[in-house]
């Protein structure tokens, strides 16, 4: 089957979660599926576009495009249409897809996220799958009733829900099918589309687990590192970073003075908010942009996720059990996992005491600390793979969309 894929970044390098799930489904479904890739990218000094070329599978079709301006992002805020959609609007590759739909055939255009969608002259035929990554009105919804927002980012985010959710319905009828990070996330989103949109397929975020092994148990010492692994230049990160030094550090160090606990958060561009942190307390590390996470994960004995936005499934998630690594983390920081039992394969905290409670709880029992990172790493095993995961999701497109 020939498939047009889009996607709103180049996956190369893919350094956010988000990226990496859009190279491994491309990879994935090259192996079984004729795929031409259209992205835009920024250039730069490290990567040329022939290398980026050479590095993707199939034929990938790689626009240059500028990096948004500040202006163009409060433009994009003020749109009347939803905040990225306006932002990711580059008539530049609408004209490219144009040109290909018009002399190539394809059985199946897949998107990336909903608002490539407007790549795509209206009077096209071919079916188009959506894979969403997360629920977007899901998504606003949650940012317009976050806690640790500002007044005028929530009220903000409350605005572009109902221009999401506007936006989306006015296109389902251009949809033949939505690809789902988890049987959750498949349920939410038939309860509004599934009058007009015929296929819900799951095809949960994976981990490469070659890569990220399971690592050594560490021994029961003094020291407990707590760790705190995603982006830092995303708000929900930054909100749950905080939370950990500033709320959950304190409190946990006040319960068990026997211990010497210190942080390390790992995730990329860390604004200066967040280098103050460490720059205020020598306990606290932050490792900014690194090329390979897997040595600061070996050094963390509990991973905290205090996460109070977002939507979909954390790939970042699913890449720390991968290691053994026991974690503690709100609901959404393991939302759309099937599979994982509270207490088993990792601790699901409501609130800082919570956190608290669970986290010396592990201290204070290493038997239990490496149990729960084991059987963490069994799950991802049985049910995670990348790999039977774009085998299963390329034989679903076959199935329902080969002519």
């Amino acid at each position: 089957m020939r498939i047009l894929m889009m996607s709103p970044a180049c996956p190369i390098p893919a350094q956010t979660g988000g990226l990496v799930r859009i190279e491994r489904i491309l990879s994935g479904l090259a192996q079984y599926h004729s795929i031409t890739f259209v992205a835009p990218f920024e250039p730069s000094e490290k990567y040329s576009l022939q290398e980026l070329t050479q590095q993707l599978p199939g034929n990938a079709v790689l626009v240059p495009t500028a990096r948004p301006t500040a202006i163009r992002k409060f433009r994009s805020v003020l749109s009347i249409y939803p905040y990225h959609v306006s932002l990711y609007n580059e008539p530049k590759i609408a004209s490219i897809v144009s040109r290909l739909l018009e002399t190539e055939q394809y059985s199946l255009i897949y998107l990336h996220f909903l608002y490539t969608l407007s790549y795509i002259p209206r009077a096209v035929q071919i079916p188009v799958v959506v894979d969403q990554q997360n629920v977007d009105r899901v998504y606003w919804m949650r940012k317009a009733s976050s806690p640790g927002g500002r007044i005028a980012w929530r009220l903000a985010a409350g605005l572009n829900l109902y221009k999401t959710i506007w936006f989306e319905n006015r296109i389902l009828h251009r949809v033949s099918g939505y690809v789902s990070v988890s049987e959750l996330d498949r349920k939410k989103t038939m309860v509004y589309a599934s009058s007009r949109v015929p296929y819900f397929l799951v095809a949960p975020n994976g981990v490469d687990c070659q890569y990220h092994r399971q690592r050594f148990s560490h021994a029961n010492g003094r020291h407990i590192v707590l760790g705190f692994f995603g982006s830092l230049d995303l708000a929900l990160n930054q909100d749950a970073a905080r939370i950990l030094c500033c709320d959950i550090l304190p409190l946990v160090r006040a319960q068990s003075p026997d211990h010497d606990f210190s942080v390390l958060l790992i995730g990329r561009n860390p604004p200066a908010s967040i280098q103050r942190l460490a720059a205020n307390d020598p306990s606290i590390r932050v490792t900014g942009t690194v090329e390979d996470v897997r040595p600061f994960l070996e050094q963390v004995d509990v991973l905290v996720l205090p996460l109070r936005e977002g939507a979909g499934t954390k790939l970042r998630t699913l890449e720390a059990m991968a290691t053994g690594l026991p974690i503690v983390g709100t609901p959404l920081a393991f939302e759309g996992i099937d599979g994982l039992v509270d207490g088993l394969t990792a601790l699901v905290a409501k609130d800082v005491h919570m956190f608290v409670s669970a986290i010396l709880g592990l201290v204070q029992k290493p038997e239990t600390r490496s149990a729960i990172g084991m059987n963490a790493r069994c799950l991802v095993e049985q049910k995670f793979s990348w790999q039977s995961i774009t085998e299963r999701l390329a034989a679903d497109l076959n199935d329902h969309f080969a002519k």
